[in-house]
Parts: C-alpha cells; structure tokens; sequence
C-alpha cells in the first residue's frame, strides 16, 4: 500500500507464480521405462493366467479320457458276465490278455485301444485292439478312433494296458492303467489311471 498526490492508492501484489518446469530427457526415459514395466508386467501375468487356464482345461479333458478308458475295459468284464447268464462255461475275462501285468512301459504289446465305436462281440471280439499310437477324434460321438476324417483332430493319445496280478491270497484280478498324453505349448503331459477289475460276480457262496 503507498500513497501519491495525497491519494491513497491500492496496490495489489500478484501471488508469486509457480515455475513451470519442463521434463527432460532424462525424467522422460524413466517415466517410459516404468510405464513400460508395469504394463510388461502385466501382459506376462496375464499370458501365464492363459497358459494356466489352458493347461488346466487339457488336463480335465486328460482326465476324463483316461476315466472313460477304465470305463470301457470294464464295461468289457460286465458284458461277460451277463453272456454267463446264458453260457455258464462263458470266461468272466473274455478278451482280456492272459499275460502277467507287463511294467516295462517302452513295450506296448499289451497296450490297446479302444472307444465305444468298438463292437463288442461275444465270443469273437471284445473290442479291444492293438495300440498303434493313433490320436483321439472329436465329433457328435464323443472322442474316438473316428478313421474317416470327419472328426475334429485332438493333442491326445490314449491306450490302456492290462494284465493279470495275484492277491497274497493267491485269488487272481486283472490290473487295468489308462495313460492319456498330449503337447500343450510344445510341452508333453500324460496322466494316468488304474483300476483292478475282479469276478466278484461269479463268486457264489
């Protein structure tokens, strides 16, 4: 506040401003290198969620293929049982290799195939056969040997292995493993499930 010609005069003083400051080359790359990894960050956190979710689906599938392979074998077993209703003399492990449990698992000679395409046929087929490494299709039908080419193709192989092991009891069963494999990624999975079948239907007292 001053005075002039006896006046008096207001003077208002203007608040100090700010300096603008200005980014410098400097302060730039490193916001740029920050931004940058936060969102690299975030992509690869999200790729690897994908890769996770996928991998996780294939398995599922893995699973209930392998599920379905045990399934069908014993399917096989109760087929033969009812046979035995009208065929007394009718063998409870018709179609069944007679050989003990093979556990060399580089052999595949008492590895099979098999899908509920394949017929049953009392007395002629039980719908097994030899593995040849084949991959699963996927049409209407489910997942199958589908040789016609109508099929979507699949990652998965799948084969089942049996054979005959004894209890300490001495009481023989026949020892059944389905193993299902795929690539997810240039990577190979497998997966595998047993199960023991045993004629406990035939078993009177």
């Amino acid at each position: 506040m001053s005075t002039k010609s006896g006046a008096l005069k207001l003077e208002f003083i203007p608040k100090a401003m700010k300096k603008n400051r200005s980014f410098t080359i400097v302060e730039i790359m490193i916001a740029m290198s920050i931004f940058t990894l936060v969102i690299g960050g975030s992509i690869v956190l999200i790729n690897q969620t994908l890769v996770m979710i996928s991998l996780a689906h294939q398995r599922l599938i893995a699973y209930y293929l392998a599920q379905e392979g045990i399934e069908l074998v014993r399917n096989i077993r109760d087929n033969n049982w009812i046979q035995q209703q009208t065929d007394a003399s009718y063998s409870w492990s018709f179609g069944f290799p007679i050989a003990a449990f093979n556990q060399n698992y580089s052999d595949h000679s008492l590895d099979f195939e098999i899908d509920y395409d394949d017929v049953y046929n009392p007395g002629n087929s039980s719908g097994l056969s030899s593995y040849t490494g084949k991959y699963l299709s996927l049409d209407s039908n489910g997942y199958n040997y589908n040789t016609s080419g109508s099929g979507t193709a699949t990652p998965f192989m799948r084969w089942v292995r049996i054979g005959t092991e004894n209890e300490s009891d001495g009481s023989t069963y026949i020892r059944i493993e389905c193993h299902v494999k795929w690539k997810e990624r240039g990577r190979e999975h497998s997966i595998m499930v047993q199960d023991k079948l045993y004629d406990w239907y035939g078993v009177r007292p």
